[in-house]
Order: C-alpha cells, then sequence, then structure tokens
C-alpha cells in the first residue's frame, strides 16, 4: 500500500487549456493539456495514469526529461508552464476517468461518453495535479465527429463550430469537478427567479415526460439555497444529465450534475418513494454547488465537510418542497437505522478518516458514516445552538471561503463566532471517533434519575464525548459532559432521552422506565416511537438485552398508521426470520405473528383505499408483510391485479408492482419468472425494470438464480452498474443466498476487473457482510477474504467478519426466546 505524496508540494496548478479529440466508435481520445502555475520545488510531477504520453515541453525546453512512475509523470524542470500531448481509451467496464455509455434506441444501440472524476479519476483523461486543494481555472476544447453526438456539454456554457465545441472558462475549482458529457438528448429548461438557466437532459430512450419534475426540483432547490446561504448560484447554468450507464447515485459536477437514470427520472405515475428518492438526489447534489464547489476540503479526509452538509441539506430542501413525504419521518426510520447498524462495528472509521494511501480514497464514501452519520450529528449541532444561528455561521463560512479550501477548523470558526460556543471542543471527538456511547437511566430512588455514560463495546476507551441528553424533564442538563449524573426525577411523567432523536446515541431505560415508555407509546411522537423501536433492537444486537423488549413494542407499534412506523415494525420483524430455520414449525408461527400485527392494516388500508400520501406509501409495506405471512387474502390481491395487467405489467400500480411481481416469482407462478426476463433484457422504463429487477431475485428456485447469476456478467444483458442489484436481491433472500455467495467467490477476478478501484468497489464485501449468518458461512467469508490481496478492502473486509460473528451471536442467544414467545403468544 503507496503513501499519498501530495504534488501540490512540486506544482501549484493557475489554469489549464485541454483539448481533446473523442472518438466513440473506436473508444480512444487524444489531446493536449497546457497547465500554467508555479514549481515549487527542482521538478514537476503530475497525475497521469493509463494515459500514453507522446510529448512533453515547457515554455523554455522543448524536450526536457521526463518519466512515467507511479501514475504520476515526473518532467525535470522547473517550468511554470507545461503542455503534454497524450492519447488513451474510453473505458466501457469501469465507469470512471472518461469512459463510454450505450443504450438501445429503435433497435440499435447508441453511444455517449461521459466522465467521473471523483474522487481521483481525472488523471486518467488528461495529466494534472489531481488533489482537491490543487484549485485551478479550466478552459475546455472538445473535438468529436460521430453521429451518436450532437451535443457536448460541460462546466460552462459552450459554443459549437464545426465538431469542436468551445467553453467559457471555469471559475477556479478541483479537478474532480470538472466535467463533460456528449451524445444525443431530449431535454427542457426553465430559469430561476434571479435568471439561472436550469437544464435536465436523458437520451432520446427515455420519455420527455420524465424530465418535468427533475427540472421543477432542480430550479426550486437553487433557489432556495440562494435564500438559505445567502449566496447566489455563481455559475450561468445548471444542467442535470440523465446517464444510462453510472456508477455512483449521482455527481455534483459543478454546472454540469449527472445521475443515473434511476435516480433522476420520474413523473407522476412514478412511485412516491420513486419521487421522493429523485427529489433527494437531487437537493443533495444542488447543495453541493456550495458545500464542495464553491467551497472544497482541503484532502479528502474531511470528506465530511461536503457529504454531511448536503446529506442535511437534501432533507431539509425535500421536506420544504414536498412536506407530504414526510422524509424526516424516513430519515430516521431507515437512514438512522443504517447508520447505527454500521457504526456499532467494532473498526469502523470515523466521520473524519485519515487517509493514508491512494487505495484507500475511494473506500471513504460510506454512506452510513460519512452521510448519514455525519448528517445526524450537524443536525444535533444545529439543535444546539438554535436554526438561525446555523445558518448565520454558514453563510459567513461561504463568505469567507468561497473559491478556496477548508479544513474542520474553517468550520467550527464560523459556528463559534456566531454562537459564543466553543464549537470545536464540542464536535472533534464526534468527528474523530468512531461508534457512539450508550447513556443508561436508572431510577435509583422513587424520585432520583442516575445517568451513567458507557462506551459501546467493552473493550472500548472510556466514553468522554458530551452527549447533548435532548431530555424532556426541564432541569436535566442539555450536555452530559461527566460519566453519571444523578438527578431529582417526577414521579407523575415519563421519562424519556433524546426526544425528537437527533442525538447520536442508545438510551438503555431500566425496566420501571422502559415499562412507563411502552405503556404510554401511542402518546409518543412519530419520531420519538422510531427511536425507541430501534433502541431495542440495538440493545438486544448488542448483548445489553434480549428481544423481549422489542417484542412487546412490536406488538404495541402494530395499531400505527404512520407510514414510517409501519416500515420501521416491517423491517424488524424481517429481522426476526433470521432466528427461525426455513420451512418450520417456528417460522409458520413468526408468519402468523406477523399477520396478526399486520392483517388489521390490510383491512383499513386496502378495503377503504385512499389517495392519501401515508397510506400510498404504506400500502406495499403491509402487502409484502402479509405476502410473507402467506396471507390468502394477500395473496389473492396479488395474483389478481397481476392477472388484470398480464399483458402489460407497467400499468400495474407503480407502488405495489415490485411487490406483487416479487409475490408472484416467489409464488412459483407459471411462466412468470421468464416473462418477467425477457421483458428485463428489452424494457428501457428504469423504475420497471428496477422493480423486475426486485421480482426476480425473490425466486425459490436454484435453477433460475444460476441463470441470473449467468446473466450478471453479460455486459449485454445486465449493464456493470444494476450487477449488484442482483447480486444483494440474490444475497437478501435466504433461499439462493448460498447460491450468490458461491457466485461472488468464483467471479472475484470480474468484480476487480469492473469494479476495482470504484468507490462501490467494497459493496460485495459489505452485502456477504450483511447476510451471512451460519458458521460454516463465517469460515468461508474468512477463508475467502484471506486470499484477497485488496488494500483498498481491508477495512470493509475485517467489518464483514465482525457483523457476521454478531449476528451469530444474537441468533444463538435469542432463538430460544423468539421460540418461546411464539410458543406461549400463539
Amino acid at each position: 500500500m503507496g503513501k499519498i505524496r501530495r504534488l501540490l508540494d512540486y506544482f501549484a496548478p493557475q489554469h489549464y487549456q485541454l483539448q481533446l479529440n473523442i472518438e466513440p466508435e473506436q473508444s480512444r481520445f487524444s489531446g493536449q493539456v497546457t497547465v500554467t502555475g508555479e514549481t515549487v520545488g527542482k521538478q514537476v510531477r503530475l497525475h497521469s495514469k493509463d494515459l500514453d504520453i507522446l510529448s512533453v515541453k515547457t515554455e523554455r525546453n522543448d524536450s526536457p526529461d521526463w518519466r512515467l512512475s507511479e501514475d504520476e509523470l515526473i518532467i525535470d524542470d522547473t517550468a511554470n508552464e507545461i503542455t503534454v500531448q497524450f492519447q488513451g481509451r474510453l473505458s466501457d467496464t469501469a465507469m470512471n476517468g472518461l469512459y463510454l455509455c450505450k443504450y438501445r434506441q429503435d433497435g440499435h444501440t447508441c453511444r455517449l461518453f461521459a466522465t467521473q472524476f471523483e474522487s481521483h479519476y481525472a488523471r486518467k483523461c488528461f495529466p494534472c495535479v489531481d488533489e482537491p486543494s490543487a484549485k485551478a481555472t479550466f478552459d475546455l476544447f472538445i473535438t468529436v465527429n460521430s453521429p451518436d453526438v450532437q451535443t457536448v456539454l460541460s462546466n460552462m456554457p459552450g459554443e459549437q463550430i464545426n465538431h469542436t465545441w468551445r467553453f467559457q472558462t471555469t471559475p477556479k475549482m478541483s479537478t474532480y469537478l470538472l466535467a463533460f458529457v456528449g451524445g444525443n438528448f431530449v431535454s427542457k429548461s426553465d430559469r430561476t427567479k434571479r435568471g439561472v438557466k436550469v437544464n435536465v437532459y436523458a437520451t432520446p430512450a427515455q420519455p420527455t415526460g420524465l424530465l418535468d419534475y427533475a427540472l421543477d426540483t432542480a430550479v426550486k432547490s437553487v433557489e432556495f439555497y440562494e435564500d438559505y446561504f445567502g449566496i447566489d448560484y455563481p455559475l450561468p447554468k445548471l444542467d442535470n444529465v440523465a446517464l444510462p450507464d453510472f456508477s455512483a447515485g449521482a455527481m455534483e459536477n459543478w454546472g454540469l450534475i449527472t445521475y443515473r437514470e434511476s435516480a433522476m427520472l420520474a413523473d407522476n405515475n412514478s412511485a412516491v418513494d420513486t419521487r421522493e428518492s429523485v427529489a433527494i438526489t437531487i437537493t443533495h447534489e444542488i447543495a453541493h454547488q456550495w458545500f464542495g464547489n464553491l467551497v472544497t476540503m482541503a484532502w479528502w479526509d474531511d470528506l465530511w465537510l461536503n457529504e454531511s452538509f448536503a446529506s442535511l441539506m437534501e432533507h431539509i430542501v425535500t421536506d420544504r418542497l414536498h412536506p407530504e413525504y414526510h422524509v424526516m419521518d424516513d430519515f430516521q426510520a431507515s437512514d438512522v437505522f443504517y447508520a447505527l447498524t454500521r457504526d456499532s462495528l467494532a473498526g469502523v472509521q470515523a466521520v473524519r478518516q485519515t487517509v493514508g494511501s491512494p487505495d484507500e480514497i475511494a473506500t471513504l464514501f460510506d454512506g452510513a458514516i460519512v452521510y448519514i452519520k455525519g448528517e445526524r450529528l450537524m443536525k444535533m449541532l444545529r439543535r444546539l445552538i438554535g436554526e438561525e444561528q446555523f445558518r448565520r455561521a454558514l453563510r459567513h463560512y461561504f463568505t469567507k471561503h468561497k473559491y478556496s479550501n477548508t479544513v474542520a477548523d474553517d468550520l467550527w470558526q464560523a459556528m463559534s463566532k456566531v454562537s459564543k460556543l466553543d464549537i470545536a471542543q464540542l464536535m472533534k471527538s464526534w468527528l474523530t471517533e468512531p461508534g457512539y456511547p450508550i447513556i443508561t437511566a436508572d431510577l435509583i430512588e422513587p424520585k432520583r434519575l442516575r445517568l451513567k455514560r458507557a462506551p459501546l463495546h467493552a473493550d472500548s476507551p472510556v466514553e468522554t464525548r458530551p452527549v447533548p441528553l435532548f431530555c424532556n424533564l426541564p432541569d436535566v442538563p442539555k450536555l452530559m459532559t461527566e460519566s453519571e449524573i444523578v438527578l431529582d426525577a417526577p414521579t407523575d411523567q415519563i421519562i424519556q432521552l433524546n426526544v425528537g432523536g437527533d442525538g447520536h446515541y442508545l438510551t438503555e431505560y431500566d425496566d420501571q422506565l422502559f415499562t412507563g415508555l411502552r405503556r404510554r407509546f401511542s402518546n409518543l411522537s412519530t419520531i420519538d416511537k422510531i427511536e425507541l423501536l430501534q433502541e431495542s433492537f440495538f440493545l438486544s444486537q448488542l448483548g445489553r438485552r434480549n428481544i423481549s423488549q422489542q417484542l412487546d413494542l412490536l406488538s404495541e407499534a402494530g395499531h400505527e398508521t404512520n407510514q414510517a412506523i409501519i416500515g420501521k415494525v416491517a423491517g424488524l420483524t424481517a429481522g426476526l426470520d433470521r432466528l427461525v430455520d426455513l420451512n418450520s414449525d417456528e417460522q409458520a408461527a413468526l408468519r402468523q405473528f406477523v399477520s396478526g400485527l399486520f392483517k388489521g392494516q390490510f383491512t383499513r388500508i386496502f378495503q377503504g383505499r385512499t389517495d392519501d400520501i401515508n397510506d400510498t406509501k404504506a400500502r406495499p409495506i403491509i402487502l409484502s408483510r402479509l405476502v410473507y405471512a402467506r396471507d390468502e387474502q394477500a395473496i389473492a390481491y396479488c395474483d389478481d391485479l397481476h392477472q388484470q395487467h398480464v399483458a402489460d405489467i407497467s400499468q400495474i400500480d407503480s407502488n405495489l408492482r415490485s411487490v406483487v411481481l416479487s409475490a408472484e416469482v416467489r409464488l412459483a407462478r407459471p411462466g412468470v419468472f421468464d416473462q418477467l426476463w425477457e421483458l428485463y433484457l428489452s424494457v428501457q422504463d428504469v423504475e420497471l425494470r428496477l422493480d423486475i429487477c426486485s421480482a426476480l431475485t425473490a425466486t425459490t428456485d436454484l435453477s433460475q438464480a444460476d441463470k441470473l447469476l449467468t446473466g450478471s456478467t453479460v455486459t449485454t444483458l445486465i449493464r456493470p452498474q444494476d450487477n449488484y442489484y442482483f447480486i444483494s436481491g440474490l444475497m437478501a433472500n435466504r433461499y439462493t443466498r448460498s447460491t450468490a455467495w458461491c457466485w461472488i467467490r468464483h467471479n472475484w477476478s470480474w468484480i476487480e476487473e469492473v469494479f476495482g478501484g470504484d468507490m462501490n468497489y467494497d459493496s460485495y464485501v459489505q452485502v456477504a457482510g450483511h447476510h451471512l449468518s451460519t458458521d460454516d458461512q463465517l469460515v468461508e467469508y474468512d477463508n475467502f477474504f484471506k486470499g484477497i490481496n485488496a488494500p483498498a478492502l481491508s477495512r470493509t473486509i475485517k467489518l464483514g467478519h465482525n457483523d457476521i460473528v454478531r449476528r451469530l451471536r444474537w441468533i444463538k442467544r435469542n432463538q430460544p426466546i423468539l421460540t418461546d414467545f411464539l410458543r406461549q403468544r400463539l
């Protein structure tokens, strides 16, 4: 594992003039870059990866000595202007650097090209100082002569002269934010109130009606952020492009945001969850135009300065634009659960993580930690200092540091100046230490409450982080800075910590306090109900409690009508299936318990059908759980709905389609699997394609699973970006898990070839760690990954091992408890 050398220590670029000639049909490109700046030492070093260097010259030497070493172009000259000619290949597998996209239209294969330079892939397109702090301006010229490319877009507006597009000079920015795409597109445009032109693009294979929702969301987001931050969007236009091949969900390139098609395209016929997800993605990427683009972290260890804040803003803005989605409830029920799960694993990274090797950069993009936990910490800070002061501090931060780079202390100084608090002292340990504390709450006398701060694991260091208690009692301090405090406690009201769920910790109540909360469960807020349900799960997972509390709360929550709580109950009951053997009497009893929780909901929500968004989001959750429970009425509902639309399944209600199709496949309805597989291979509708994928991976037939796995490496059948959907679906399926796990091991070389170095590379390790659940599978996991030499995966491999070990312990502790519960109750 090589140590990172900062090339900014050798040469500080100020401006790039980049000329590219791109030939999509031949999958190749050539170019020339002239970079001006200041040489710091006795040589110039530029990043260059997978490029053929044809010539190098400086402003005073037409043939300086140069060489390539470890992805660096080393020039033995103290020049301030360097010109390099080069050539390279457009990748048609790895979706980073400059790569090729393909799509089908009217029976023909069409091409387009796109870039993905984050985190350190600009060097695969042109020699440069590919580091966040090496900000410079860019002049870009792109020549392409191809019938598949009628439009070329980049960060700034451009003009076309014959087959060359010339773009206006960019603002000062990092190399990872430079972007360009070229192809044939359909588009729609609008302007913000201040006149910024906002454009949305997709390939002609997609209906133009799918662009309106994205356009409206983008325009309103820009307007919101300009008002909220008090800083105008600094570019003349903002393009949003849906790409058929894209590894990440989206990328915030300044002025040219790129998306997966499924992350941008939606209309009023799309499922509510799809529209919500699209809105969240768009608002996240547009937040980056300020957080990350206007002000950029100095190095990747402060990636959270970009991602944690963009994640916070995505929910603030989506909640403002679409309050009917109740995104804050969904964040607590889904995102926070994901973050708490991963953050409780021994060895997990911190929000701010030191990077010691180039191999580690891509692994920093941990959605559970850098994005979600980071967002939760920012919510915690925002609540502590108040919304208005938080907003004022951000305005001060942007004004002072625009077009430059920052570290954490720059943000803390802005927050401290406004709030008059020592924010660095408060927040530093939360960002640099992994995991979270546990606060135990005990009544030691009738009117005395004792709170203790404990570490997450018995072998963890002493817990010293200041904990915001957010208690419902007025006399409890805002921050717990001691290891233990004892307080007077009233006897006539419940005692609850972390009201509102913004504190990143668990509360372990004694039996008396927990009983009080359970009895008044119906009086709690939605988020507090979710918080209590999740705490019961994690305390059992950590071995501090068994699942009895969780089972009691599930029984209480079965009558709740809020979709986020229904979803939480569904997720927790799905997890209980790990405690029973397939097709056993215990599984039949568990299904009966689940049916009891959801049957009343089915009667209420399906027979009294409404257009209420809450019920619309709850409906597929309830139907899915009752199909699991083998409820005859729910199964008949799926059969009838499928039969009504068997000639055109796209007409099935998009909110229910995935559940209905999955039920038909899982129940082995004749011909359904083959029909769906053939449709998947031809359909262009991205939402329908994902629904079909979800259904196909619900199969219990191992020959059908083999068919999917065999097809998953054939890129003409399944796009590489979609391979993971199939693998994760089959890994989550208990009937096909062993088959999918075998596929991962036997096809690891293919995974490395296609995804190695990609920020999603470690997903295949994560999915194994998340689902493998037997002693034999643990041995297989350890033996397999022991032979994988991939430094970038070392942390993820260790976390996967710890995840499986913890799961096995949880199963062995709680299996008999669930069995006794089911016998007594049913």
